[in-house]
Order: structure tokens, then C-alpha cells, then sequence
């Protein structure tokens, strides 16, 4: 079984680093370990840098534990992980959203946009918030949220493999939504969904 969380690995390269001369496998028939992957998705998920994981992972390995490592993921890996999770993420909020409707449960449309990126998230009236998506922003205006909104719900739509051009799936959400809260809707109130 794969150790879990930080305690849990420290605990599993301790063990390895016990084996002298060990070598350790991180690349077998033609695939990296699950080992491996899943070293990267927990150093990726604590903000390591796609660029620096591989760098994280020989220098605790060597200063740690005298080993060296052979044949590690390089940056475009750790790149296709952060892609696969935000696709993931995607569709687990599309399904989310669909599979536990709920018309008298309200819905909260959120945005902001206080620093570069905007984000946008859904709540409801039990306290549940499901991030919709992270994208940058160019400025302020009612219109920049707006845009970033429809992209949003539209790489969403596309990632679940909803049909936009039907009475359901996103469309049904997007009528739900019975309430929006900006970060600067007491300046700008003038932003309505369309």
C-alpha cells in the first residue's frame, strides 16, 4: 500500500534509505512507479513548482539518504499532472452539480478578482462550495467577469461532455443560480448574468 501524506512518506524513504546500496526502481516496464506518481501529485499538491519536483526528489534523496535516483519525470510530467486534475476537477464539479440537484437548495454564483486571476465558485445554502475555475483577469469590469464566466462554464461543459445546446447540464445550473456575489459589486452592481 502507498503511504499517505507527509508523515506517511517520510516514514516509507526513511525505510528505503535503511537499504545500503539500494537501488530504487522508479521506472519499470515502461512506466514510472506508482510510487513515483504519487510522490509527485503530494509534492505538486503542496505547491512544489512543476519545474523544481524532479530537483526536490534527487536532492532529499541524496542529501537525506546518500541515494541517488535513476530516470525521473521531467517538467512537462509534472505539467500533464496539474492538466489531468484540473480536467478531473472539471467534470467531478459538472457531475457534482447535476447528480445532487436540488431546486430549493439555492445557489450562490461567486466571483473574485482581487489580484491577477479571478475565480469563480458556487455555493449553496448548506455551505457547500465547489470552485468552478481560475482564470486571469485583465481588469475589473463587470464585462472581464462575464467573459471569464462563460469561458469557464464552457470548458466545464466541454470537459463532462454536456451538450450545450440543450435545455440541461450547464444550462440548467447557470438558471439555477439565484444569487451572485462579487468581490465589487457594492462599487459596480451593475453586474447581471446575461
Amino acid at each position: 500500500a502507498m503511504p499517505v501524506g507527509i508523515e506517511g512518506l517520510l516514514a516509507h524513504a526513511y525505510k528505503l534509505f535503511q537499504l545500503e546500496n539500494a537501488e530504487i526502481k522508479t521506472f519499470q516496464n515502461g512506466k514510472y512507479t506508482d510510487e513515483v506518481r504519487a510522490i509527485y501529485e503530494d509534492l505538486l499538491c503542496w505547491g512544489v513548482g512543476t519545474e523544481n519536483v524532479e530537483k526536490v526528489i534527487r536532492s532529499v534523496m541524496s542529501s537525506l539518504g546518500g541515494v541517488e535516483c535513476g530516470r525521473l519525470p521531467k517538467p512537462t510530467f509534472s505539467r500533464y499532472m496539474f492538466l489531468e486534475a484540473r480536467r478531473l476537477a472539471q467534470i467531478h464539479v459538472a457531475e457534482k452539480l447535476l447528480s445532487n440537484w436540488d431546486s430549493a437548495n439555492n445557489k450562490t454564483l461567486s466571483s473574485d478578482g482581487t489580484s491577477k486571476y479571478g475565480t469563480c465558485d458556487i455555493g449553496d445554502s448548506a455551505g457547500n462550495v465547489l470552485v468552478l475555475g481560475l482564470r486571469e483577469m485583465s481588469g475589473g469590469e463587470a464585462e472581464t467577469y462575464l467573459e471569464n464566466l462563460k469561458q469557464i462554464f464552457s470548458d466545464i461543459s466541454a470537459a463532462a461532455d454536456i451538450d450545450r445546446s440543450c435545455e440541461s447540464g450547464l444550462e440548467k445550473i447557470e438558471a439555477s443560480l439565484k444569487h451572485l456575489m462579487s468581490d465589487n459589486l457594492l462599487c459596480r452592481n451593475h453586474l447581471t448574468l446575461c
